[in-house]
């Protein structure tokens, strides 16, 4: 048994015993009564003494038992436990963190956090076994949760699940574990029976945890740390923002915007090193302030001619505890003029629509009926007809199906897009002028006879960016990195088409709208987000710092299928697929300060951290109080028993 606060049970001792000897040594004072003889007194003549203020301390029986009751109550405030006994009688669950920060080399012996992380795993679910637990199962989360071992009693199985568990590169969030603990929890009880709470163990540095308090039902949490203790300091500096743009004035230019983190104890000073295609392209100087519990970040600017694309690597130039964000990958795809689509009644668009997008420096303008639409877009596997295609207008047309490629309707919808009954007149009464489609037009002088009022979800992350006055005329949505403009009104339904306002709409709408990745922009995605690839197949293999293979056949028009969320960050290419590469990085803040929790909130209470090989401790200050009030009323009752009359 060790006390968890053992100054608080000294200070109560040193308080209380004095006390407890002086009540004992002083005698009682009795007041002076004048009497006429002492005769009769001779008895008790040893009475006379009693004035006297002091005397020996004689031991006695309840001397002794108000003492122990003072230790015990002592005791108490030292807050005493002794090591847990693990889950006896319900089920253990391990759930090991292997998110970007476990990756870190400063656990003990040189080890990285996750190795020491599956090390203490093992040893948790060994001691559950020897405790009598009706099984063990473990639980590996990062973005997402999954079980790498049902419940179970062998000890082999136990060890070759942990074993199998490999670091990643996403950002850690437990909260999913431990929603999966209770599921588990809730279906190990048949319908007539309650299941027996179980202990459910966290082997985490804490940054998963963030900063909010989680649930768990079924089961009692207990958090073991990995890594330092919270507050020491750490070395470890990362890439945490990455963008790029292409110069309007030189599509050949691209700019690459960096910014790096520290929290290193002193200032720091490093490069960032940049390849294409494997090949040294320059260096850039990069100083940091010294970090600590708060990050301090700097940003750099990196200009790289790429008038054919590339795959751009940036490098910091420097050793640290987390190798993960030392690293960050951009994918530049040569620049190329866009081809529109146009979809209108019988092939026949807006005479006004149609001489603007001639204006335009497009590669290729089309005009389809509906009925050849859907014939186009579906021709050839996988919907290839699409495939010299970056806008599709919509003219008074709805979209039957999502469009794949980048769109714009005119008085028509898309999915996710619905429209009322005709309303009007109205006019625009306000609109985003940082908005890259609205920026240089003045919509003061438009006019709208006939337009439909649109509902969206904003949840679902579309907006409007221009207002009439009893609702939203224009409204952007993005929905699988595809970029779409909504307008409540057909051209013809008002006077903007004759505008010159109208023609710089169409030209910074297209600028932004094809903006993506196959239409020459720079681009790369993070272990947090999905990933779309081209399918080559009804099985699509990706290859790089990890591999992957996914077992569905191309989707819509685009003939692109979802690899899901992938698990290392870095450079991958597609088999059988040229000219196309996926650039994945970390780029989490919060991971790259490699910061430890000594304590996570967890079902309503703080939960201390057990680290550095301790086993887990039950406090039972409670039985120490109860003890002691037992002795309490024991000692009334008896002095009131001798005291009767």
């Amino acid at each position: 048994m060790i006390f968890l606060a053992p100054i608080s049970a000294g200070v109560a001792l040193a308080l209380g015993l004095p006390a407890l000897i002086a009540f004992y040594m002083l005698k009682l004072r009795r007041r002076t009564v004048r009497v006429s003889s002492t005769m009769f007194w001779e008895s008790r003549s040893s009475d006379l003494q009693v004035n006297v203020p002091l005397r020996w301390l004689r031991v006695s029986a309840l001397f002794v038992l108000h003492l122990l009751i003072l230790l015990l109550l002592a005791g108490a405030l030292g807050r005493p436990a002794i090591p847990g006994a693990g889950a006896a009688g319900g089920v253990a669950y391990v759930l090991i963190d292997n998110s970007a920060s476990m990756s870190a080399t400063d656990a003990a012996e040189g080890r990285t956090r996750l190795e020491e992380a599956k090390r203490r795993g093992t040893r948790i679910a060994r001691r559950a076994l020897a405790s009598g637990a009706e099984g063990v199962a473990v639980v590996v989360f990062a973005r997402e949760a999954r079980i790498v071992a049902p419940p179970t009693r062998s000890a082999g199985e136990l060890e070759r699940a942990i074993a199998s568990i490999w670091p990643t590169e996403q950002a850690g969030d437990l909260a999913p574990a431990l929603a999966l603990v209770e599921a588990m929890g809730a279906g190990d009880a048949g319908e007539d029976e309650e299941a027996i709470p179980g202990v459910a163990s966290v082997v985490s540095d804490g940054l998963s945890a963030g900063d909010r308090a989680m649930g768990l039902a079924g089961a009692a949490p207990r958090y073991e740390r990995v890594g330092p203790a919270q507050g020491e300091p750490r070395d470890n500096v990362g890439i945490v923002g990455l963008g790029a743009a292409r110069d309007p004035d030189d599509p050949a230019l691209v700019r690459v915007f960096v910014r790096a983190q520290s929290v290193a104890p002193a200032r720091v000073a490093t490069t960032i090193e940049v390849f294409v295609d494997g090949e040294p392209a320059g260096r850039t100087p990069i100083v940091i302030d010294a970090g600590g519990e708060a990050p301090a970040s700097a940003s750099r600017t990196v200009e790289l001619r790429l008038p054919d694309g590339g795959d751009v690597r940036l490098s910091l130039a420097r050793e640290d505890a987390l190798a993960a964000d030392n690293e960050a990958w951009l994918r530049v795809t040569p620049p190329r003029r866009a081809g529109a689509l146009v979809v209108a009644p019988d092939g026949r668009a807006d005479p006004f629509l149609m001489d603007v997008l001639a204006e335009l420096d497009l590669r290729s303008v089309r005009a389809l009926s509906p009925e050849d639409y859907a014939r186009f877009a579906g021709a050839g596997p996988g919907g290839i007809g699409l495939g010299g295609t970056d806008l599709i207008v919509f003219d008074r047309v709805e979209a039957e199906h999502t469009p794949t490629r980048a769109s714009i309707s005119f008085g028509a919808t898309v999915p996710g897009v619905d429209a009322g009954a005709a309303a009007g007149p109205t006019r625009v009464v306000s609109w985003s002028r940082a908005h890259p489609a609205l920026r240089d037009v003045s919509l003061d002088s438009v006019y709208i006879a006939r337009w439909r009022p649109l509902g969206f979800d904003e949840a679902g992350g579309a907006r409007a960016i221009a207002q009439g006055e009893d609702g939203p005329l224009i409204v952007e949505t993005t929905g699988g990195g595809v970029r779409r403009l909504v307008v409540a009104f057909e051209l013809a339904q008002s006077n903007w088409g004759v505008q010159f306002g109208f023609a710089i709409f169409m030209a910074g709408a297209v600028d932004w709208l094809t903006a993506s990745g196959q239409g020459g922009e720079p681009w790369f995605v993070t272990t947090g987000e999905t990933a779309l690839v081209p399918a080559t197949g009804d099985e699509t293999r990706l290859t790089g710092p990890g591999e992957r293979v996914v077992r569905a056949p191309g989707t819509g028009m685009s003939g692109m299928v979802n690899a899901g969320v992938l698990d290392r960050a870095g450079l991958y290419r597609v088999e059988r697929v040229d000219d196309f590469s996926l650039a994945v990085n970390l780029l989490d803040p919060r991971e790259s300060t490699i910061g430890t929790r000594d304590e996570l909130r967890i079902a309503g209470k703080n939960v201390a951290a057990v680290g550095g090989g301790e086993r887990e401790r039950r406090e039972i200050w409670r039985w120490f109080v109860l003890l002691a009030g037992v002795l309490l009323i024991g000692e009334w009752t008896l002095a009131a028993w001798r005291m009767r009359v």
